[in-house]
Parts: C-alpha cells; sequence; structure tokens
C-alpha cells in the first residue's frame, strides 16, 4: 500500500535534519559519501542522521551502495601469519628472525617492507599493468 500524504510528507520533511539532507543533495545531486561524511557536512552526529537517511532510502531519493575496500592491516596481518606457517621451525633457530631480513636500498620498497625482506622467501610484487612492476624491480638488480 502506497503511504497516505502525510506519511509522504513526514518521511520527505518530518525532522530539520531531513530538511537539510534534502537541501544538501539538492545542492550536490553527485554526491556520494558514508553516513559519516554526510554528516560532517551538514554539521551534524552520524547516530543524528542515521534514521533520516534510512528514511530517504526507503523513499527512493538516496541509494544505498555496499562498498568493498582493502584493509592494509588485516593484509599485513595475514601476511605475517602466512610466512610464520610457512618457515619450518627448525631451519632457523640458531639466527635471529632480523638478521635474515635485507633491506633492498630503494626507499618506496623499503618503506612497503619496513623490517625488510625475508632473504629466503619470495615477494609477490602485483599491480595493474602498465604500474612499473618491471622497472621497480631492475631497479633492485
Amino acid at each position: 500500500m502506497p503511504p497516505t500524504r502525510t506519511d509522504l510528507l513526514e518521511k520527505l520533511i518530518g525532522s530539520e535534519t531531513k530538511a537539510e539532507l534534502l537541501m544538501y543533495f539538492h545542492d550536490n545531486p553527485d554526491s556520494t559519501d558514508t553516513v559519516e561524511g554526510i554528516a560532517a557536512k551538514i554539521r551534524r552526529k552520524p547516530k543524528e542522521i542515521e534514521r533520516d537517511v534510512s528514511d530517504l532510502v526507503e523513499l527512493g531519493l538516496l541509494q544505498e551502495v555496499r562498498v568493498i575496500s582493502f584493509s592494509k592491516d588485516r593484509d599485513q596481518e595475514l601476511q605475517k601469519e602466512i610466512s610464520q606457517r610457512l618457515v619450518s621451525v627448525g631451519s632457523f633457530e640458531d639466527t635471529s628472525t632480523s638478521s635474515n631480513r635485507d633491506l633492498t636500498g630503494v626507499v618506496m620498497i623499503d618503506s612497503l617492507l619496513p623490517d625488510g625482506y625475508p632473504s629466503s622467501s619470495v615477494v609477490i610484487v602485483m599491480g595493474d599493468p602498465a604500474t612499473g612492476k618491471t622497472t621497480l624491480l631492475i631497479q633492485l638488480v
């Protein structure tokens, strides 16, 4: 059943925050942002606008989009865990882990691998085509 006129008005302009949201999106129709980002732009707290944003999504004025992003911290955790599992326990007993790591002397790589690269292992360099992977590796040779 379609919403009544009163329900529609309530969902559209039932609060000062909804009015601010509508004005913001009328001024910025191509805006794409998180609730936190929108809240900052209209000088509100995210908790204050969540319900109003949901109402505008229900009405079809706003579109909610699922976003996927890469977690660098979690990636480093997983890389360390994988490295620990791949290195056999008995093969490096006499030497410390830090002595088996080397810096490359290439600032960019040393910033990506701050502890150095494990000299007895493989480092995978990945990237889109034409991003300089080959040039980077030539500098290491």
